[in-house]
């Protein structure tokens, strides 16, 4: 084989390498100490162009189909790319290497690009031996979904800064929390999904964002799950990421297991009533519920010192137990209420100081615990 043959040449769409590309991007590193990491490797393989890139914690594969004129590898700048076949048209594009850079044409277009060295990229490890999950990604997509806004921000506890990933044979237990509020989906198996084993990880946040944002089909997904990471495996994308080391929390414990207080009302017009006090509320985005069994009431109040204050009351199907006066952030409820697919929702409340249980009414399969904020 010649030397012309080991360089990439290959013609590919327009809109096939923009949307590996995007990929790509948002994975690259902005890590000013591994400038390698803000590019990615090129590589053409049996009639697909592989797009690969990592930040170390996480890496991306994305086999593109194109016609293969010369094998061979390449790096490119990630956002420059992007940016000049953003802006082309829909049709095809020849993208070769060339005395040291990469060209790219189409139509009346043409760009000459310096490459870098290939050989300072990371290698995106494979994982050997790992247990292996598989699950339709629709309904994965839609667990993760229902607990991200959950996680912590903070890296002090480094294990709660991901989301728990808990599979056994008759569940799949879904679960991240802040130490302010808790998310729990559970998908019952019903042969929904098979494994070889009962196993549990860590996945960062960061890795359950890219995942959510990549999948768009209905196909089923391959988990393999190593000691120290996961891969996911779908329509010619290869996502592998780091795993939180460390126990996730007995989550269990904090669930609430009765109540004192219990209110079933209609999602739609608690969301509203949320929405309105929250623009009276002070910079803590406190809210202060007033449930009074006796009276058959549940009223809110919002204040604040500069922007005045708000009473309302809200209608309810079914009120039962003890009244109670509990504060609350208005945006944690929000958060909860967003991942409820349900017009009927009930509350569960133990006292102003204990934490409060949130769920579709007749549904547990998605539990939302929160904490009160102490007055």
């Amino acid at each position: 084989m010649s030397n012309t043959e080991n360089l990439l040449k290959i013609i590919c769409l327009q809109e096939n390498i923009k949307s590996g590309l995007a990929i790509s991007e948002r994975i690259s590193s902005k890590n000013s100490s591994l400038p390698i990491l803000a590019n990615t490797l090129l590589k053409a393989e049996k009639g697909f162009l592989k797009i690969s890139s990592t930040d170390l914690e996480i890496g991306v594969e994305i086999l593109i189909p194109c016609k293969v004129e010369g094998n061979g590898s390449l790096i490119i700048p990630t956002k420059l790319v992007l940016n000049f076949i953003n802006n082309l048209p829909n049709t095809k594009i020849y993208i070769e290497e060339q005395d040291g850079k990469l060209l790219i044409s189409a139509d009346n277009f043409k760009t000459s690009i310096p490459i870098l060295n290939k050989d300072e990229f990371p290698i995106i490890p494979k994982i050997k031996d790992g247990s292996e999950v598989i699950i339709n990604s629709q309904i994965l997509k839609n667990a993760i979904g229902c607990v991200l806004n959950s996680v912590s921000l903070s890296d002090l506890k480094p294990e709660i800064s991901g989301i728990l990933f808990d599979f056994k044979k008759e569940s799949l237990n879904i679960v991240a929390t802040d130490g302010f509020r808790l998310s729990e989906k559970v998908i019952l198996n019903k042969n929904i999904y098979q494994l070889d084993d009962n196993k549990s990880f860590i996945l960062p946040q960061k890795s359950a964002q890219e995942l959510v944002k990549i999948i768009d089909s209905n196909n089923d997904i391959k988990i393999i799950i190593g000691e120290n990471q996961v891969a996911f495996l779908f329509d010619k994308i290869n996502l592998i990421s780091r795993i939180i080391n460390g126990e996730y929390p007995n989550y269990k414990q904090i669930i609430p297991k009765t109540n004192k207080t219990r209110i079933s009302l209609n999602k739609e017009e608690f969301v509203l009533k949320l929405k309105l006090a929250s623009i009276f509320s002070s910079n803590i985005n406190d809210i202060k519920f007033l449930i009074n069994v006796d009276s058959g009431e549940f009223n809110i109040k919002s204040q604040d010192k500069i922007k005045g204050e708000l009473n309302s009351s809200i209608d309810f199907d079914d009120l039962s137990g003890e009244s109670v006066e509990v504060v609350f952030n208005w945006r944690y409820l929000l958060d909860g209420l967003s991942n409820i697919n349900n017009d009927k929702v009930v509350f569960e409340l133990n006292s102003h100081t204990s934490s409060a249980l949130l769920k579709a009414k007749d549904d547990d399969h998605y539990l939302y615990i929160i904490m009160p904020i102490k007055q």
